[in-house]
């Protein structure tokens, strides 16, 4: 699944244990190839570069947060995002979604560095 925004074009991998989120430069030469050509792969995909999120346990309020940071930012009036729970699933304009319980976010470091180093980070 793919997304166009001014800056960028993000990209979303569902399959496997390397699933991510994937934010590409905008430029003639990238739109071209992944709006255009028609032999488009995952790994043509992932040799643009661009910068990644996981989307490992947890990973919904790490990568809100990431996307604010390049000025991505939900629809105004947005109060839930849909398929989560509702209390991690609720957000705040200002504060974002909630972040993971402790225990939660533990997990989650250890599953990160465990993805950073399959994805040669």
């Amino acid at each position: 699944m793919h997304f166009q925004f001014s800056n960028y074009c993000a990209v979303e991998f569902f399959r496997g244990t390397k699933g991510e989120v994937r934010l590409i430069g905008r430029s003639k030469e990238n739109d071209r190839l992944l709006f255009v050509k028609k032999d488009l792969s995952i790994e043509r995909i992932r040799k643009l570069g661009g910068e990644i999120h996981d989307r490992l346990f947890m990973w919904q309020s790490s990568c809100e947060k990431w996307l604010k940071q390049k000025g991505i930012i939900p629809n105004d009036g947005t109060e839930y995002f849909q398929g989560m729970s509702k209390y991690y699933g609720k957000y705040d304009a200002k504060n974002g979604l909630r972040k993971p319980e402790p225990k939660e976010q533990k997990e989650r470091e250890i599953l990160v560095k465990k993805w950073q180093k399959e994805m040669g980070n």
